[in-house]
């Protein structure tokens, strides 16, 4: 039902007889009630989609239809009987909530916990190892050696005549990235590059390796491993540079974070 036609006119300052009194005041009013009395629950719900009116001119009854399907559509129902789990204000609650409420796993988003983050940071800023053997005994296909400590070690000779010595260093070395070294009879220098020297993978080892091959050894010689079991680069010295967009960009810890505590591990390729 469309509201009739206003009944009061009047400008300010106008005496309020007739139409620019309190008569004119009362019929309008009780137009408006009238109107909104015939507007019920039933009403409102009954209201669809298909029922929108897009002209430029609409009655009341269109406009409310047009906020009746807006609200269907804010909470994902047909009726407006549903019970609505959330409010706005709860969805936004949980969005700020940073106690991580529906569990996802480190796994899940393909990250590092910060125990595993943690295991690539050193104590110092570089740690060189250098481990010395001696080998004892060569046999068919064997031979034996030991260690700084007098312990003796039992290896095998690959098919290419390399020595496999194990590393005694808890963590090894970083294949092809931080230069080990083989030094016989602290006379012979041995690299991969240079030759003479073997890097050798081990399964599982997520690029380490404790394992390295020696070529050309002999009974009672001495040899001398030097390797890098970590190049660090220490937080308060991170390096810095713009790229092609404008952009800083840093090599090393987050410089957020405390400098004092953070180093930052730095291989070097020496594959080439």
């Amino acid at each position: 039902m469309k509201i009739k036609n206003r009944n009061f006119m009047a400008s300010v300052g106008d005496a309020s007889t007739g139409i620019a009194g309190p008569d004119a005041l009362i019929a309008d009013i009780d137009n408006i009630i009238e109107v909104l009395s015939n507007l019920d629950d039933e009403n409102i719900k009954s209201l669809s989609s298909d029922k929108v009116n897009t002209s430029d001119k609409e009655t009341l009854t269109e406009s409310l239809n047009k906020l009746t399907n807006k609200i269907y559509e804010i909470l994902g129902t047909n009726t407006l009987d549903s019970e609505v789990e959330k409010s706005l204000k709860d969805l936004i609650t949980h969005l700020k909530d940073k106690s991580n409420p529906h569990g996802v796993s480190p796994s899940v988003l393909n990250v590092y916990t910060k125990d595993e983050i943690l295991s690539y940071f050193g104590a110092s800023n570089n740690t060189m190892s250098c481990e010395v053997f001696e080998v004892t005994d060569i046999s068919d296909g064997g031979f034996t050696y030991k260690d700084k400590e007098g312990k003796v070690h039992t290896s095998t000779i690959d098919t290419d005549g390399y020595y496999i010595f194990t590393l005694q260093g808890k963590s090894g070395y970083k294949l092809g990235s931080n230069a080990v070294e083989a030094i016989v009879n602290d006379a012979l220098f041995r690299t991969e590059a240079s030759g003479g020297l073997r890097e050798i993978k081990e399964e599982n080892s997520d690029g380490f390796s404790k394992k390295v091959g020696v070529s050309g050894l002999f009974t009672g010689c001495e040899v001398t491993f030097k390797y890098f079991s970590r190049i660090n680069f220490y937080s308060k010295h991170a390096i810095s540079h713009i790229n092609s967009s404008d952009e800083l960009v840093h090599i090393g810890p987050n410089p957020k974070m405390d400098s004092n505590n953070i180093d930052t591990p730095i291989w070097f390729d020496t594959s080439m």
